[in-house]
């Protein structure tokens, strides 16, 4: 364990002086230049300080000693409360943090448009702004970067800034409104939080994330209009606003999130369609007895139903295998109860579904499809009366029937594949005992259409003349400029495995008809399978090896779960929940497999 605890240490170390020290960069050491002191680096300047007698307006110059002047570091010009006015050349890139932090006397800078980063702190404090322009080329803006500029009334975000950090704007008493750029996907922890003068947020289309109290205390805002796009919403966020004042009893939804619960409960609540996510201490200790989730929601955050001791009932719309792919978070007992929940979807699979008097098929089976979700049931096997029945005694539909294998006469053999839910295979079909034809053509493409979709189908014949797939009927020719021998693989289909496919083998089979003096022959089939395959443990994305690679898919997922999604549990150490955590317990699995396992 001590030696365990080692070289935990010094990965730690390790990580901490990469993160710390700039690799490949020699320092010049500082120097000073009229009321200037910088720092040269790899022969670019960055300002580290200014003469602390500096008032009144100042420019910052483009080149310094030959040197370009690229960056202000951090607390270069902190609490140079007698600067009024700072010019900030193009050439500078990063402003950094805490650089101009409590310039109270500071009524005008102008960030150029080089500028991509603004550090942590940057302008905090800076009183006497009344406005600010972030411009394009800026990508995030630091923690508190903002804050408590009580004298801001107003702010234009440029359309490159991905996220607003924790903070950033605090305290800024006097800004009125904001609009959030659609270029944003996340607006930090506390962001405007006491921003008591705001009446109005536009948040455009692609924010997913608003944290912790982002918006708390903004006793003033009325007016804010939230997109669909937004996916999770921490506690807190619009806490003591007249926005949220304002909503009546009920479930309050921010987004496609159920963000809270105000008043009290009848006992039953029904979360309506289309939700993505639940928030924390949503219903946290409410009278409930009844829950009715729909089968959109993909997460429940910790402590969304804590202290609800007597729910007993969850009506859920989607499968047992939806509800276990739903990300739960920590303090939702009355939800990881197994008996209550799979009984509960058993029933309602049973008796809420209501069929629109249609039997569904494919080339394998038929089933029905719900009138009120949609989800298809009753999901069965064609019934024939013998092997040279064609038509299905249940729901009629009609198959191709192909003349009887015969190893010595010509067929059609289908390859076997296999894959994992989410992932593309492809199948091959090659002509045996091929005789000489003119053209090849495919009547029909029997496989399960709920484990199997069907995305492309190439011909792979040499010297065809004409070649082409009819997307909706499955149908196919190829005809050949002059009769001959088929060699090889002749058809190349690929077929997208679904992500609600269960484990195990689904038959393909395809039927062939080829032309010979003008006449259609149809020809036997020897079927194939695709396999549909469980992800190892920790392969993420799918390679049958668990690396580096896996890390960093999750670690997206864990921001972006539509784009990277999963096919396991992730929750590797235990807590209930999907985070940076469980990508650092997967980064020591892979260095470290003999000490670390994935749960």
């Amino acid at each position: 364990m001590k030696k365990l605890k080692n070289i935990a240490s010094i990965l730690m170390a390790v990580v901490l002086l990469i993160a710390v020290i700039p690799l490949g960069t020699i320092s010049a050491g500082a120097e000073t230049s009229g009321i200037f002191q910088y720092e040269v680096v790899d022969g670019e300047a960055t300002i580290t300080m200014c003469d602390y007698q500096a008032v009144g307006d100042i420019t910052i110059p483009s080149i310094i000693n030959g040197y370009p002047v690229t960056s202000i570091s951090g607390s270069g010009f902190s609490g140079f409360t007698g600067l009024t006015s700072i010019t900030i050349p193009d050439s500078v890139t990063s402003i950094g943090g805490y650089a101009f932090s409590d310039c109270t006397g500071l009524t005008s800078i102008t960030i150029p448009g080089s500028v991509t980063s603004i550090g942590d702190f940057a302008f905090s404090g800076c009183t006497g702004f009344t406005s600010i322009t972030i411009p394009d080329s800026v990508t995030s803006i630091g923690w508190y970067a903002f804050s408590r500029c009580t004298g801001l009334t107003s702010v234009t975000i440029g359309n490159s800034v991905t996220s607003i950090s924790g903070n950033a704007f605090y305290g800024c008493t006097s800004l009125t409104s904001i609009t959030i750029p659609d270029s944003v996907t996340s607006i930090g922890q506390m962001a405007f939080s006491g921003c008591t003068s705001l009446t109005s947020v536009t948040i455009l289309d692609g924010v997913e994330v608003i944290d912790f109290g982002a918006f708390n205390g903004c006793t003033n805002l009325k007016n804010i209009k939230i997109p669909d796009s937004v996916k999770n919403v921490g506690s807190i966020a619009f806490s003591d606003t007249e926005w949220y004042n304002s909503q009546p009893d009920g479930i309050v939804y921010a987004g496609k999130v159920a963000y809270d619960y105000k008043g009290d409960t009848n006992g039953s609540v029904v979360i309506k369609d289309g939700t993505y996510s639940i928030a924390e201490y949503c219903f946290g200790n409410k009278n409930l007895t009844s829950v009715t989730i729909p089968n959109s929601l993909k997460e429940i955050k910790a402590e969304a139903f804590s202290g609800c001791t007597k729910l007993s009932e969850i009506r859920y719309s989607g499968t047992q295998d939806d509800w276990q792919s739903i990300n739960i978070g920590a303090n939702n007992e009355n939800l990881a109860l197994p008996y209550v929940i799979l009984k509960r979807l058993d029933v309602i699979k049973e008796a809420d579904h209501v069929s629109d008097g249609k039997l569904y098929n494919d080339g394998i089976n038929h089933w029905q499809i719900c009138q009120n979700c949609s989800e298809i049931f009753d999901v069965e096997k064609h019934i024939y009366d013998n092997e040279q029945d064609s038509i299905c005694n249940v729901c009629g539909y009609k198959r191709t029937i192909a003349p009887a294998f015969n190893e010595n006469e010509m067929y059609a053999k289908v390859s076997c594949s296999e894959g994992k839910a989410g992932k593309e295979v492809t199948v091959n079909i090659s002509i045996e005992n091929a005789e000489e034809i003119t053209a090849i053509g495919v009547s029909d493409i029997a496989y399960d259409t709920t484990a199997l979709t069907l995305k492309d189908a190439k011909w792979l014949c040499e010297d065809a003349k004409l070649s082409s797939w009819d997307k909706e009927n499955n149908l196919c020719v190829t005809v050949f400029e002059n009769a001959k021998k088929p060699e090889g693989n002749v058809l190349s289909l690929t077929f997208k495995v679904n992500d609600e496919a269960k484990l195990g083998d689904y038959d393909v089979s395809v039927y062939f008809y080829t032309t010979k003096n003008k006449v259609n022959t149809r020809i036997a089939v020897l079927p194939g399978t695709v396999t549909v395959k469980d992800y190892i443990k920790g392969d993420l994305n799918g390679d049958d090896i668990v690396n580096t690679d896996d890390a960093t898919y999750l670690l997206f997922h864990t921001f972006f779960q539509d784009f990277y999604p999963v096919h396991q549990n992730c929750d590797f150490d235990n807590d209930g929940m999907v985070s940076d955590r469980d990508v650092i317990r997967l980064l020591f699995f892979v260095f470290f497999p003999e000490f670390y396992d994935l749960g």
